[in-house]
Formats: C-alpha cells, structure tokens, sequence
C-alpha cells in the first residue's frame, strides 16, 4: 500500500446516485406464505447475520406469491441491509448462488451501478461506521430502531475514484478471506473438541493404560460445602457473577456496597465450584478461575470444595457443559420460569455420576484442556485479524490514509 503524494478529493454521493435507476432500494415480501420445496428462495435476515452459513436450509416461497414481488428480486453482487427485527443494520452481499431469489419484508437491497461506485467498496462503507449513524439518527427515542427507506435513499457516502475504491475493496478483501479461513478453523476444532468429549466423558474412547471400570457416585461424595462468610465491605468490592449457558465466570470491580441490601457475604477461592440456585437449570454454574479468588457472592452462590482424591476440578470443568447435566438441573429446580426456578441445594449434592480414576480424569483433562488452548490461540489470531481489519477500514475508508492506483482517471 502506498500514500499518495497527492491525493485526490473525495466526492460525496447519496445513495440513489449510485444505484441502477430502475433498481430503487426496497424490501421484499411481506407474507411469504408456506414454505414449498420448488419455489423461489426467500432471504431473511437470518440468513446472512452470521455470514452464509446454510444455503440449503434457506426458507422458499410459492412462485404465485412470489410474482408479485418481482421487484425485489435480487442479483449477484447485490447489497443487503436488514432494517428491522434483531439484526438491523446487518448487512451482506448477494453471492452467486442466490441470483434471483427474493427477500423478506425486515430485508432492503441495494444495487449499486458498477459505473458509479463499487459494491464491495460501499458495504465496507456502510459497515464501518455509516450504518451506525443512520440507526442512532433513526431511533427518535423509539424502543426499537427502524432503518426508513427514504433515509436509507438520501443517505450521503464518500467516494473516492472507482480505481481507488477497487483498490480499497481488495485489500480489506484479503483481511476478509483470512478472517474467514481461521473462522472454519476454529468451527473445525470446536466440532473435534465436541466428539472427543462425548467419547472420553462418557467411557466410550479410553487410554490404553487404564482398565479400571469407572465408579458411580453422588456429587456429596465429592463436594463439600464451603461457606466463607464475611461482613459486606464499605467500600467498593469486587463481586462475582455466573453466566448462564456454562459460559462461566464474570467480575464486576468496584461493586458499590449500596447496590445490595445484604449484610452479609462469602468469599470465593480458586477451583471452588459455584452454583447460581436461581439460574441453576439455565447452565449458571462455573468452576473459579485464578481471577475470581477472593471475589465475593451472595447466599444465592453456594460454593463447594473438591475432594482431589476423588475428583479434579480441571476434570469437571469439562462435566459442567455436558447437557446431560443442564438437564438434571432442570429437573431439580422446580417452578415456573425464571427467578421462580430456584435449585434444592440438597437435591443437588445427590446427583449420580459415573466417573473414572484421579490419573484418568488427569489425563482427559490434559487432552480436553489443550484442544481448549488451540481454540484459544486460534481465537486469539481472529481477534488480531479483526483489530487489523478494523483499523484498516478507519484509514482507507475515510482518506486519512490513500492508495495508490495505476491510474486516476477513470
């Protein structure tokens, strides 16, 4: 990439400017109907809000319900920007294998004439930043923000030469390419993590050098209960918190002791296991990382010690996400949803599971914790890509930084 020595000012263009003039911006079908197997593919926002994961599972449509929405038929190279539901203001472009399909109603598409500005070049635009500032103008102290069509029309972008917007587009493209290789990387380690857990878990797939059979026992046999009670601090506190789902741990420094009515609180320790009794059946219960030691919780936290001579709790961690856990969970917190749903702490301590030798369970641990490192490291190169993208976008998206193109007349 080369700066420009001198560079070229930058036109703006609204977006009806560089669009086809008879391919207005619009959005698709308002009532799609039953679904049919040989109909026409109808894009929803689902769709593309996490990238085109699944053609095949796409939703189609009659092509008597589709006739009159001809209109909003879309081709390759189209931009997509879905402007109400969850995903607003998400956006993608139409690959060739959906030439031709139709959108729903929370979709709008945009067809840019390649005489008057480059797609790729646009939808990098608009993710960088322009999407955002048309949502914050749109909310009007609304609960939900609506992307308006008219806004979206009028909508003022920033070209420079169609030569520099290829040259931009394909540059942020090579950061795309990667970032969406070390995706299926780590989609693919996470699959092999799934399978080999459900086989070392369950006995399934064992070492060569333990035949032991493997022992039922009840978590009480395992678990003690821990309670380090402490006055609330007067002063802010580092507090703890569960996420639910299995997702673990998370600490909110600086809890402000008037945020809790309670007088009293109880210190965690490193490996403790904790137990949120009110999100129980929702997966809230984690294992204490290095992080959380010392961080404090409520009654509704209830921790417990291992016996190490039975259990490790860098082999449990692993059982925590095992669904056949969240299930019993469930089945021990009785009533309605939500806060209702409060877990028998002594239910709890009688839940049966088959486990196998400490040595055994070091070795699985091993094996689970390294596949968890690899993941680790591979989300961490994501991340860096990300960030580089992403400051990328803010230099060559805005002129701050220029490239330099074989020609600047176009």
């Amino acid at each position: 990439m080369e700066i420009m020595s001198n560079p070229i000012a930058w036109r703006i263009a609204k977006i009806e400017e560089i669009i086809y003039r008879n391919r207005p911006i619009t959005y698709g079908i308002v009532q799609p109907g039953e679904h049919v197997s040989d109909g026409i593919l109808l894009i929803r926002s689902q769709d593309y809000a996490n990238g085109w994961k699944d053609l095949s599972a796409m939703m189609r449509v009659s092509k008597e319900i589709e006739k009159g929405y001809k209109r909003s038929r879309v081709a390759e190279g189209d931009l997509l920007i879905t402007v109400v539901g969850a995903n607003i203001g998400k956006m993608a472009m139409v690959p060739a294998e959906l030439e031709s399909a139709n959108i729903s109603r929370s979709v709008a598409r945009i067809s840019i004439d390649p005489q008057k500005a480059i797609n790729q070049f646009c939808l990098y635009y608009l993710e960088s930043g322009g999407i955002k500032r048309l949502l914050h103008f749109n909310q009007n102290g609304g609960a939900q923000p609506v992307l308006n069509l008219a806004d979206l029309t009028k909508f003022k972008i920033s070209l420079p030469t169609i030569s520099e917007q290829q040259r931009i587009a394909a540059i942020l493209s090579i950061w795309d390419l990667a970032i969406d290789v070390q995706e299926k990387l780590i989609a693919a380690k996470e699959r092999q993590k799934k399978a080999l857990m459900q086989q070392l878990l369950s006995g399934k797939k064992r070492f060569e050098e333990f035949s032991e059979p493997w022992k039922e026992l009840v978590f009480r046999d395992f678990l003690k209960p821990v309670s380090r009670e402490t006055e609330k601090p007067d002063k802010p506190f580092l507090s703890l918190g569960i996420r639910s789902h299995c997702k673990g741990t998370f600490l909110k420094p600086d809890f402000q002791p008037e945020q809790i009515s309670l007088d009293v609180l109880y210190k965690v320790q490193k490996d403790d296991l904790i137990v949120n009794i009110t999100f129980a059946w929702e997966g809230a219960i984690a294992i204490a990382n290095e992080y959380d030691h010392n961080a404090l919780v409520s009654h509704r936290f209830p921790t417990y010690v291992f016996n190490r001579k039975k259990v490790i709790p860098e082999f449990f961690k692993h059982i925590i996400i095992d669904k056949r856990l969240r299930y019993i969970l469930g089945n021990i917190s009785p009533g309605g949803a939500g806060r209702n749903r409060v877990l028998k702490k002594s239910d709890f301590l009688r839940i049966k599971w088959s486990l196998p030798s400490v040595p055994e369970q070091e070795k699985i641990a091993s094996v689970l914790n390294t596949a968890d490192r690899e993941i680790q490291l591979l989300n961490k190169t994501l991340a860096t890509l990300q960030r580089q993208k992403k400051a990328l976008m803010q230099v060559l998206l805005t002129g701050k930084v220029r490239v330099k193109v074989a020609s600047e007349n176009d």
